[in-house]
């Protein structure tokens, strides 16, 4: 028979996996989501947090990220999958924090990868444009000017796509783009698993006079997905972990992509 604490256990593992897929959840979206009170919801965000599972900000948590662990939690080289995956992450959104300046405007799609990058922006001051809507409910430096392009919610990925996005998108000439994709590859250039992002990808990419990165994991180097989103001509640099398939990497950079390599 069920009980009242399997009701308890069965919420939480809900609430890890839908911060676990967003990088981060308000209160609001995890009440309307698990259909129960805001109060409880803060009671098991709280509990949540003591097992350090996450980080509660002020109206939400956010995924614990690596640069929030504390030294010996989580030693280099050992880990699960999701732990692996996270610092791979971590250290592409790092490395791209440090090649961004201050007073840069720059486009970030709505990967998890790219969002990571608010965390490593200090001090510089900085615009950025995106239809990513975690990026609204993720801590970042009060320098950071935040724009959100309008547009059509797709839920799944909470980002934001059609005609007003574009059109915010068009408006703008951006000093470097971010794009984080679901593969990249000689053959079929940048590639998603979300039709509707093509398009905002692509247009980002074209209004950015800068270079363009893509930041990806190295799960995505010669990997391909449904929906085509640029060229490979249209990439100038690419970040990704050192797991990267070294052959996949040497055809990349004999198209000019300048790429980094990053221990995590």
């Amino acid at each position: 028979m069920r009980t009242a604490l399997d009701d308890i256990r069965s919420r939480r593992n809900k609430i890890v996996e839908l911060i676990k897929k967003n990088n981060s959840c308000s209160v609001t979206q995890l009440t309307e989501e698990l259909k129960t009170s805001g109060i409880t919801i803060r009671r098991d965000l709280a509990h949540l947090e003591k097992q350090g599972v996450l980080i509660r900000y002020h109206g939400g948590a956010k995924l614990k990220m690596v640069s929030d662990i504390m030294p010996g939690q989580l030693p280099t080289g050992s880990g699960t999958h999701s732990e692996i995956e996270l610092r791979k992450k971590e250290a592409i959104a790092r490395k791209m924090a440090e090649l961004i300046t201050d007073s840069d405007t720059i486009f970030i799609n709505s990967s998890s990868t790219a969002c990571n990058i608010y965390s490593y922006i200090k001090n510089k001051s900085v615009t950025v444009i995106t239809n990513n809507c975690k990026s609204i409910f993720i801590p970042k430096d009060p320098c950071i000017t935040l724009i959100l392009t309008g547009g059509e919610v797709n839920p799944n990925k909470s980002s934001l796509t059609g005609q007003y996005s574009l059109e915010t998108i068009e408006k703008v000439t951006c000093d470097k783009c971010i794009i984080g994709v679901s593969g990249i590859s000689i053959k079929n250039g940048i590639t998603t698993a979300v039709l509707n992002e093509t398009t905002i990808n692509h247009a980002m990419i074209k209004r950015c006079k800068g270079p363009v990165y893509v930041v990806a994991d190295s799960s995505k180097i010669g990997a391909v997905h449904k929906f085509y989103s640029g060229e490979i001509s249209e990439i100038t640099h690419l970040i990704t972990d050192t797991d990267a398939d070294s052959a996949v990497i040497s055809q990349l950079q004999s198209y000019g992509i300048q790429t980094v390599l990053v221990n995590y």
